[in-house]
């Protein structure tokens, strides 16, 4: 979610070509788009503070998660949030 496009800077000078598009496909995937993104990246964000938060005496929830459901699941886990935030490869078992 964090890196949609519509969530980037332009760049000064970009040799890319200009798409020209109906303005109500363009309008109707944006709406959607930043629907999605204001729904989902606050918990996204807040659940990546949560899972990371170090507790001196427990540690923090990834390595409960994997002491408990193996080395497996924290890798499942960040893969799932990377493909969330588009970064991912989208292909996971």
């Amino acid at each position: 979610m964090k890196n949609l496009g519509i969530t980037k800077n332009t760049t000064k000078h970009a040799k890319n070509g200009l798409i020209i598009e109906d303005i109500f496909d363009v309008y109707t995937r944006q709406a959607d788009q930043m629907g999605s993104y204001h729904s989902f990246v606050v918990p996204l964000s807040d659940f990546q503070k949560y899972y990371n938060f170090n507790d001196v005496e427990k540690g923090n929830l990834r390595e409960q998660m994997e002491r408990v459901y193996g080395k497996e699941m924290g890798a499942w886990v960040d893969a799932f949030l990377k493909d969330l935030n588009g970064v991912g490869s989208g292909e996971r078992n």
